[in-house]
Parts: structure tokens; sequence; C-alpha cells
């Protein structure tokens, strides 16, 4: 068959296939940005959009006017954005070192993250080397733990910067750990943010963009949402109340009857209790599709659920497809999405994994072809 993705038209001959609804993306950031108005939307499109293709959803969040920022977790992944005509003002998320790589975030046009005094100090070299403006938002740990300077640290941070001839001292972030589970410890991070910022302002420090906000701290605290919010989950609709743009989809490639105490798949994990239809479907662990998933997950075929059973392979699955009343080599099969009127939602697969949906979405592979309606 012949498919359109990544704006060409490809031949794909095994039918495994991920689809995007792009009007789904720009109608949840025009959702979003009217909720939160008039705080500004940041579009998290790291690790590839999400699983999602980050051009292709940084394009339509350009195009739909709902979207002021993109976020990255490198500058790698600015500069393809960049070379493929991105021109909203994208902020590189991700702890930058070695501190050389600076450069080429500056010449991009590239908004920069600045964790801690040395990375201060070292924009401030390259920036005047170059003669021109570095954009930096210093980020804050207030109980995340991963990178950003602890409160006592960010006053020193800021001067450092201030003092810069070509430094663009455009924002000032942290990000909450537990803003969809633990009230006291999401508003204990945002006391602390909001010590840091008054600090900094009776310093004569003050900063253009003020965020703290992910997609749950958006929904669970509007407090939280200051001068720009930063979503991913819900602009991909991997939460409720927002439209799901992602479907992962299969066709049956094979089916066979098979009698009572068979064995299907590796290491005989699942017997056949009674005669069995299995059908046989070209996607496994090695699309991303996750081994775990064995004799627990069910897939859609005609709007009915059906249990995968045995261990998933690297490139196949089999599934039991005996309660069908009608089903036939070439019937397709959703892993993700919608059939009928049946859903299988990313948050189910997490739930069995007992993992988030990010690690769901992002782990689907690269030799699955996004497919953009």
């Amino acid at each position: 068959m012949v498919i359109k993705t990544d704006n060409k038209n490809k031949l794909i001959l095994r039918p495994c296939w991920a689809e995007v609804d792009l009007s789904k993306i720009s109608k949840n950031l025009q959702k979003i940005a009217k909720e939160i108005a008039p705080s500004k939307t940041m579009f998290v499109v790291k690790c590839n959009g999400h699983g999602h293709g980050a051009y292709e959803v940084s394009y339509e969040a350009q195009k739909s006017g709902a979207c002021d920022f993109l976020g990255v977790a490198s500058i790698e992944e600015g500069l393809y954005l960049r070379e493929k005509g991105i021109n909203l003002p994208i902020l590189v998320l991700g702890s930058i070192y070695p501190f050389e790589a600076f450069e080429y975030a500056i010449k991009n046009n590239l908004s920069i993250t600045i964790a801690s005094l040395g990375s201060a100090q070292e924009v401030v070299k390259i920036s005047d080397k170059l003669g021109k403006s570095a954009k930096c938002h210093i980020k804050i740990d207030t109980g995340m733990g991963r990178i950003g300077t602890r409160a006592g640290g960010i006053l020193q941070i800021a001067k450092t910067l201030k003092q810069g001839k070509h430094i663009n001292l455009e924002g000032i972030y942290s990000h909450f750990s537990c803003a969809h589970s633990d009230e006291k410890y999401t508003k204990h991070q945002t006391t602390i943010f909001d010590i840091v910022v008054d600090e900094c302002k009776k310093e004569g420090i003050d900063f253009k963009i003020k965020h703290l906000a992910n997609s749950y701290g958006m929904l669970n605290f509007p407090a939280s949402r200051l001068d720009m919010v930063r979503t991913g989950l819900a602009v991909y609709g991997v939460m409720k109340n927002y439209e799901d743009a992602l479907q992962w989809k299969s066709k049956i490639v094979f089916l066979k009857n098979m009698p009572k105490g068979s064995f299907i798949g590796y290491d005989n994990t699942y017997k056949c209790d009674s005669e069995k239809k299995i059908a046989t479907i070209p996607v496994g662990y090695g699309d991303g599709y996750f081994r775990r998933l064995s004799n627990q997950a069910e897939v859609l075929i005609n709007g009915q659920r059906c249990k995968i059973v045995g261990n998933i392979s690297m490139d196949m699955m089999t599934i039991d497809v005996s309660h069908l009343k009608e089903v036939n080599i070439g019937d397709e099969v959703v892993l993700i999405g919608k059939s009928k009127n049946n859903k299988i939602p990313v948050s189910e697969l997490a739930n069995i994994l007992n993992t988030n949906s990010y690690s769901i979405i992002c782990n689907i592979g690269i030799r699955v072809p996004r497919v953009y309606k």
C-alpha cells in the first residue's frame, strides 16, 4: 500500500503504522491557550514530539497561532527544527555540556537553560565572543533533584548573567515532580520558586517569563500558570478532556486454528485450554510494543477486544480471536486508539506496565511509519 508519511508518498509493505491527526494537536493547543490566557503556551516536542514527529507537530503548532514557545531536550533537537524552517521561539530544556555547545544555540536563536554558576559564566564569555544575544532561562531545583541550582545559589547566577553585555535574561523556571499526585509537595515547590523570584526582584533582577506548571500543574494548580505553561501530555491528548492525536494500527497477516493443549510463543507461557483461532500481526517489541504486555494487553479487531496470547516476539505477536464471529486476513488491528465504539487508550497499557503514558508513546520505534492526517 502507498500512504503519506513525512509529507511524501512512501511504499509500506509491512502493515504497521501510527496515525497522527494533526488537527487534534491544533485543537488541543487552541483549547489550552484559551484556558490559560493570558499566560503563554510552551508545547514540549522533545523525543521526536513524544513519538508523534517533532517537525510535523511543531509545524502544526506554528500554523495554529496558539503556541508561543517550543520545548526541546537538546540543542540538536532545536537545530533540527530550525533547519526544517520552524521559527517559533525554542527553549532547550536540558542541561548543556560541554559549554562550547552554547555557540550553536546562540547562532541559531535557541533559548538556553542555565542550571549552574559555571554555565552562567561560560555563556557570558561565549556571547561576548560572538557579539550575539544569548537568551537565557535560569533553572531552579525546587525539589525535582535533577538539573538546576538549589534556591540559595540562584541570585549569584542571576547577577552573573545580568552583568553580561549580550545576555537576554528571558526567563526563570522550575519543574513539578508530582503535580498529578501530591498537592502538599507541589505547593512546597511553588513556595520555594516564589521566594527565589522575590529575592531576585529585590535586587533589581526581573524576568520576562516565569514558568513552573506542566500539564498537570496547569490543570490542578491554576495559580502556578504564571507567565507560561509547559505542556505536552494535554496537547498530545494523553489526558482526560483532550483529544488523542495518535493511533497505532496493524493488520492480521496470518490465521490458524490451534488444538487444545497447544503452546503459543517463546517459553510456552500460553497453553490453549480449548481449540483456539489465533491471529498473527507483524508488530513486536522491536517496534516498541513492550514484551511485558505479553498475555496481559488487548487489541481491537472490528471494534472488539482481543487478548494477546503468548510472549510477544521482536517482530510479531499472536492474538486470540476465537470469540469473533467473522475474522479475516487483512482485518485492521488497533493497538492504541479507537475501533467502532471501543477504545484502548495509552493509559491502559501504561497501567499494566506500572509506568506513565509518555514511556509508551515515546518508545514507538522508528521503523513504525507515522501517517499524518
